[in-house]
């Protein structure tokens, strides 16, 4: 009898342990896609950056590979500095919804200035969670080319003195360490607040901003968003916009940050190119070919030599032409350099035509009007007969 009843008890309690089994598995199963089905968002931005506006749209649509993979596309199109700019990257990941990512990331823009300077980036990929933190970030290498453009302007001014400038603006993209890196807390599981790093086009920056998001039903979520950098030079700015979350079911904003996809971190990659803008500038100064008899001053321009006999020293005659006027060496009282020409007085008096008076009261002569030209001492003894010379 107490056999039997034992052996029912048994019986009975066999299918009841195996019924509690199974109904309890799920809450031990830790198992989940690296994307919970394809989904995707887009998102409208507006603000500043380096002091300039900018503007744009941009998207992402990740699908699951199957079991702890995925890919996501990213793209982005826009306007700053009032040229345009297309972005586009992928993510290939593999993915624990309830721990973190790992993966490789690259990207590519294009920016519509001095005729296209772009920007490739090839990275590493990784995101870790820890309750309402989520550590996310992409470090590697990034490289591009160059893009110039030459301005020149070319100005003379009442004394005919000619001045151009040369003025070289550029961005240069080289080969060189990049990253963002992003620490985001969620206070509520619908709003997040972040801080980062970047590290683009060889300068460095923080990063800050929050998103709230607002449930729409039907496996869609809208949010707003603002974001700023505040960095090394011109690397500062703040934008902000509205997204738009499109999925397989209702989520929070935590759960869509860790369930359906990466950061889509274009076009932020636009900052590179900005970052490695430079400029030269080169000016030279062209004074005008006076004509004989003539000197350059500054601020006058070419005017008649002072000839006038109170202004030298040193006088000694040295020949006399047809007409009967003068050569002589000489020194002007405040230089010591030797000339050979002519005095002014004695001039006046057999081609007045070739001479006139200054502001100053002294008297000057156009050596053009006698056929002549100023020498030094040595090129006077270069060019005139030896006989004269001696």
């Amino acid at each position: 009898m107490w056999s039997g009843f034992v052996g029912g008890l048994l019986l009975a309690a066999g299918p009841a342990s195996a019924a509690d089994i199974v109904a309890k598995a799920p809450q031990y199963e830790t198992f989940a896609p690296a994307v919970d089905g394809p989904n995707g968002k887009v998102e409208s931005f507006g603000g500043s950056f380096a002091d300039k506006t900018i503007y744009g749209t941009k998207g992402a649509f990740s699908v699951p590979l199957g079991g702890r993979f995925g890919l996501q596309a990213d793209g982005a199109v826009g306007r700053f500095d009032d040229s345009a700019f297309g972005s586009i990257g992928g993510h290939l990941f593999w993915h624990n919804p309830a721990q973190g990512l790992i993966g490789i990331y690259a990207n590519h823009t294009h920016w519509d200035r001095f005729g296209g300077v772009s920007v490739t980036q090839v990275a590493g990929e990784g995101e870790l969670y820890v309750g309402r933190w989520s550590l996310q970030g992409i470090a590697g290498v990034e490289f591009g080319n160059r893009a110039s453009q030459v301005t020149t302007t070319t100005t003379t001014d009442v004394t005919l003195v000619t001045t151009t400038t040369t003025l070289t603006e550029f961005y240069d993209v080289k080969t060189q360490f990049f990253d963002k890196i992003n620490l985001s807390y969620y206070p509520l599981d619908n709003w997040k607040v972040f801080v980062g790093h970047r590290y683009l086009g060889g300068k460095h920056a923080a990063a800050l901003g929050s998103e709230f998001a607002l449930p729409l039903g039907g496996g869609a979520l809208a949010s707003l968003f603002v974001e700023g950098r505040a960095g090394e030079d011109d690397f500062r700015g703040v934008w902000g916009g509205l997204k738009f979350y499109f999925g397989q079911r209702d989520k929070s904003l935590i759960q869509r940050h860790r369930q359906d996809d990466p950061i889509e971190w274009t076009p932020e990659s636009l900052f590179s190119i900005v970052n490695s803008f430079g400029r030269t500038s080169t000016r030279s100064t062209t004074t005008p070919t006076c004509d004989p008899g003539e000197i350059f001053v500054v601020g006058l321009g070419c005017v008649p030599v002072v000839s006038d006999v109170r202004l030298k020293r040193d006088i000694a005659l040295l020949a006399r032409l047809d007409n009967g006027i003068g050569l002589y060496r000489y020194r002007y009282h405040w230089s010591d350099t030797v000339y050979v020409g002519v005095m002014a007085q004695e001039v006046a008096a057999i081609v007045p035509d070739a001479v006139v008076q200054g502001a100053d009261g002294y008297l000057r002569v156009n050596y053009q009007c006698l056929g002549l030209r100023l020498l030094t001492w040595d090129e006077w003894v270069e060019t005139a007969p030896a006989s004269l010379a001696a």
